[in-house]
């Protein structure tokens, strides 16, 4: 992403049943603000989303930047030497 200030407010999964198509997103509003900042990576935390078949839903961030990085340096050798900053996504 370009260097800014960004919002994530909005989700949507589209799920295939037997039925038909059924789409799930936020029951309530949120709001997880971050930034970008030129030349430097941001690591935001892993989203968690849980769906449970009473529609009944939870999302969360958990901080697995350890496997996550190394995932990502691996996947992406040329940002192996770019800083990070931590940033984890909250309300």
């Amino acid at each position: 992403l370009p260097a800014g200030d960004y919002e994530i407010y909005d989700w949507r999964i589209l799920e295939n049943g037997v039925g038909g198509e059924t789409e799930h997103g936020p029951v309530r509003s949120f709001s997880y603000r971050f930034s970008i900042v030129l030349g430097r990576a941001v690591y935001l935390g892993r989203v968690h989303l849980s769906l449970s078949a009473a529609h009944k839903q939870t999302i969360g961030v958990v901080d697995n930047r350890e496997a996550d990085l190394a995932a990502l340096r691996q996947r992406f050798p040329a940002l192996a030497s770019t800083p990070v900053t931590i940033d984890l996504l909250r309300q």
